[in-house]
């Protein structure tokens, strides 16, 4: 074999070596010993995780919607006079039906997603301790614990009563998204929910009053008796 011929056989052995080709042999791949298994490879058709979603769990405690108001001498407990059951119980209606039950206001923001002025509406002010429930179907939806002054001029809460109370949708009606909020039994338009709120949630559910019905705690009937 002349020098020539040497130099190239010994460059083709060079490149096989760092590349990891073995050059189409049928060498075999190093064998595994029984204490480290071959892991499988991951499938593209794995099946989806069950869902942990909140708002369709079925609820460990008793199905009556408690929430907690804060008053001068410590919490309060309140219960909702209607039983609430999940997973929630659409309720669905006609638009006349709606029209016919609702003042136009009302009608307006709460089935067809207007939005009332900042400031000049009538839950803004609210220093009341209570519920705030969906003013088409009655569902709790915030309590006065969680409301704050955002300065925004509508009615601000950093958390609602429950996850399973609150539907959610993109928006995409002006130049940039927003995250639309919406009563999960009825569908009525609440508001926009924005990540600038108080802490611990940073969140700022931002709600028009005419989507609101107030239920002040004098009001809410004593869970004890």
């Amino acid at each position: 074999m002349d020098r020539k011929t040497i130099w190239s056989t010994c460059c083709t052995a060079a490149i096989l070596a760092l590349t990891g080709c073995n050059g189409g042999s049928d060498a075999a791949a190093p064998a595994v010993g029984p204490s480290t298994p071959t892991a499988a490879a991951p499938s593209l058709h794995a099946a989806p995780t069950p869902s942990t979603d909140p708002r369709t769990a079925e609820p460990s405690a008793a199905p009556l919607a408690t929430v907690v108001v804060v008053s001068s001498t410590g919490d309060q407990e309140a219960t909702m006079p209607d039983p609430i059951t999940y997973p929630l119980q659409k309720v669905v209606k006609s638009d006349a039906e709606w029209r016919a039950q609702l003042t136009e206001t009302q009608y307006r923001v709460a089935r067809h997603e207007a939005t009332e002025p900042p400031f000049d509406n009538e839950y803004n002010n609210n220093k009341r301790r209570g519920i705030y429930a969906c003013i088409a179907c009655g569902l709790p939806l915030y309590s006065s614990d969680k409301k704050y002054d955002s300065g925004t001029g509508w009615p601000s809460f950093w958390q609602e009563i429950d996850p399973r109370h609150i539907g959610t949708r993109k928006d995409w009606k002006l130049i940039y998204t927003r995250i639309e909020l919406h009563c999960a039994r009825c569908e009525s338009h609440l508001g926009h929910v924005f990540e600038d709120g108080p802490e611990p949630t940073g969140l700022r559910h931002c709600i028009n009053s005419a989507s609101l019905k107030f239920i002040p705690a004098d009001d809410q009937p004593d869970p004890k008796t």
